[in-house]
């Protein structure tokens, strides 16, 4: 939940206050021109890394404000900075979760608890797993931080599609299992237009995790 902070003293902020409390989430870049006109990011593929600060939190619910210019400044910080302690906040704040998409369903129904599940463990032929955080809260961000894509991918022996199904969560898909792309993009294009609020997109794009090395980059790219 983001907060009103017009009277906030930025400057009674603490070095270790910021230290413990600031993350990130990502945004569309080209959707968002306007808005990071004022606001520090880093450019990841299509996607703006912009940066936040919890305020305080209540279970799943967090409070929290996105840090801008003019804040960046009075705490004497530039947008890498931001970016190296916010990675160092991300696993704590917002642990990530990779779960099998039927165990999801099944669980939604009633017929199962993904918490007592093995994490990668799917029954189903459909290879379908869901990556998230913990709050399923601005989860896609998990991409950036995330060690369980490469022991995803080492498992299927496989390098992995992600699909950016909102900015709370991703899709990963196995290639060798899904391997005409194009029919991946468009389900994320009709996705996006028929059930995504635009507010939660992030990218129409379709993502290839490489198993080798860990890098990513968006699949038309490398055509």
């Amino acid at each position: 939940m983001d907060i009103n902070y017009e009277n906030i003293e930025w400057d009674k902020f603490t070095a270790e206050e910021i230290k413990e409390n600031l993350f990130f989430s990502l945004i569309n870049y080209e959707k968002n021109k306007e808005k990071l006109s004022d606001i520090p990011y880093i450019k990841f593929l299509d996607l703006a890394v912009v940066f936040n600060y919890m305020v305080d939190e209540n279970g799943d619910e967090i409070h929290s404000f996105r840090v801008d210019d003019r804040i960046m400044k009075t705490w004497g910080l530039n947008a890498q900075e931001m970016y190296d302690i916010a990675m160092g906040n991300m696993d704590r704040l917002f642990p990530e979760i990779v779960s099998c998409i039927t165990n999801i369903v099944r669980e939604l129904e009633g017929k199962c608890h993904t918490e007592m599940i093995p994490e990668y463990i799917c029954d189903s032929v459909i290879h379908v797993y869901v990556l998230t955080n913990k709050r399923a809260l601005n989860g896609a961000s998990a991409m950036l931080y995330s060690k369980k894509l490469g022991k995803l991918a080492d498992i299927l022996e496989s390098n992995l599609y992600i699909l950016p199904s909102s900015v709370h969560e991703v899709i990963a898909v196995p290639t060798k299992y899904y391997q005409d792309a194009a029919k991946l993009i468009k389900l994320v294009n009709d996705v996006n237009s028929d059930t995504v609020e635009p507010k939660d997109r992030l990218s129409d794009n379709v993502y290839v995790y490489e198993r080798a090395d860990g890098s990513m980059y968006i699949y038309e790219n490398r055509e």
